[in-house]
């Protein structure tokens, strides 16, 4: 919901939450992530860069993040960009085969966490810094 919300109300709402939280508590974040372009009910969308800096900046520490909602095309570009040139065409025979009997939805979500960077939304996992 954070991208329901503005900029002032969010900052407020990650305040809240750190409060609220164990020290060794855990946060949980999943929002869009800009793209140059955003959803036309969404007040304020952020880069992933953005959003680390928001949430270092509050007093929470980055402890993982998982891409979700990724298309194809995003993922296949993310495995490449990650790959090793000896990798790629074998990765790319093991996708295209998956993606036959899986479908393009199914197999890009369960790739897309590995993926965050080309991926649509991400999730956070956060502690307090």
């Amino acid at each position: 919901m954070y991208e329901h919300i503005t900029p002032e109300v969010g900052l407020d709402y990650l305040d809240a939450c750190r409060r609220m939280m164990a020290d060794d508590g855990q946060f949980l974040i999943s929002t869009p992530v800009f793209n140059g372009k955003k959803a036309a009910n969404h007040i304020r969308e952020y880069t992933a860069r953005e959003l680390e800096l928001i949430l270092e900046d509050r007093g929470f520490k980055v402890l993982d993040r998982f891409g979700t909602f990724a298309s194809y095309h995003d993922v296949k570009r993310g495995l490449m960009a990650e790959l090793e040139d000896d990798e790629r065409a074998a990765v790319l025979r093991v996708y295209e085969r998956c993606r036959d009997f899986y479908g393009d939805d199914l197999l890009a979500g369960m790739l897309a966490p590995i993926v965050p960077d080309h991926s649509r939304n991400n999730t956070w996992l956060c502690g307090k810094a």
